[in-house]
């Protein structure tokens, strides 16, 4: 009976010892990990520069509607209509917004250059970027 008592106690003791030990483990994981965020996004903020091809707006144009909120939708195809008879439908893409959340900087308006060459663009890259909704935001 007093060798089952103390096994008992050892059981306890023991798993009461690895509970404390994983509860303290977590509780510094979880305080180094944010220190450590804080630091990698204040380093991140000094070497950042604005998106190029939303221009800091954190937005672009639509590229399904074309900044419309609508399109002009007919959902069979086999009956002829006019395109002017066609009923306009709201853009599912953008939520009829008419903007989209900039994909090159995920809607922050800033990106961190990884090569000091991808701060540039070609003259016919940015034509493009233009006339695909660059300056479209606001």
């Amino acid at each position: 009976m007093a060798a089952r008592a103390a096994l008992g106690r050892a059981f306890v003791a023991s798993g009461a010892t690895l509970l404390g030990l994983g509860a303290a483990t977590m509780i510094v994981s979880s305080i180094s990990m944010g220190i450590a965020r804080v630091v990698v996004t204040q380093e991140k903020k000094k070497t950042a520069v604005a998106c190029c091809v939303c221009h800091g707006n954190k937005k672009v144009r639509c590229g399904v509607c074309g900044g419309e909120k609508a399109i002009r939708y007919h959902p069979f195809k086999a009956l002829p209509v006019s395109s002017s008879r066609m009923p306009l439908t709201a853009c599912a893409m953008c939520s009829a917004s008419g903007q989209q959340t900039c994909l090159n900087c995920l809607g922050e308006g800033v990106v961190n250059p990884v090569h000091p060459r991808l701060l540039q663009l070609s003259p016919a890259a940015a034509a493009a970027a233009a006339a695909a909704g660059g300056g479209g935001g606001g």
